[in-house]
């Protein structure tokens, strides 16, 4: 089975389970990372339609945010947050860039979310051409 999108996910690997193996189903696949540096480097090195970064196991993947946004060549790519409401990080979030924001890593909503996101980014795309 070919994979068509490929997914960033910063956080703790155990978080991503539930809908890791639901994205595959739906041909996307999952490069997991805690460190956001790490995640930074591989969005620099290789092709991805969208970044989850989960605010509750690597609190510190909203520096991601900022370098994202301050490249050309990844200030396009869709970040979808998870994080937990009342803590102040998906509001800084958004501000510093953010597309979406979930708050829980319920499989079925960030599935949801990941799927609108990644779509609308294509359906651009193919505006912009």
């Amino acid at each position: 089975m070919k994979v068509f999108h490929r997914i960033l996910f910063v956080g703790r690997r155990d978080q991503s389970e539930p809908w890791m193996q639901d994205l595959a189903v739906r041909r996307f696949s999952v490069v997991a990372t805690e460190d956001w540096q790490r995640g930074l480097d591989e969005l620099t090195r290789s092709d991805f339609a969208l970044v989850v970064i989960d605010l509750v196991s690597a609190r510190d993947g909203i520096e991601l945010i900022k370098p994202m946004r301050g490249l050309v060549t990844l200030r396009r790519i869709p970040i979808l947050v998870v994080g937990e409401w009342g803590t102040g990080l998906p509001s800084l979030a958004m501000s510093a860039g953010a597309n979406a924001y979930e708050p829980t890593m319920d499989a079925a909503q960030v599935i949801g979310s990941v799927e609108r996101l990644v779509h609308t980014k294509a359906a651009a795309a193919g505006a912009h051409k």
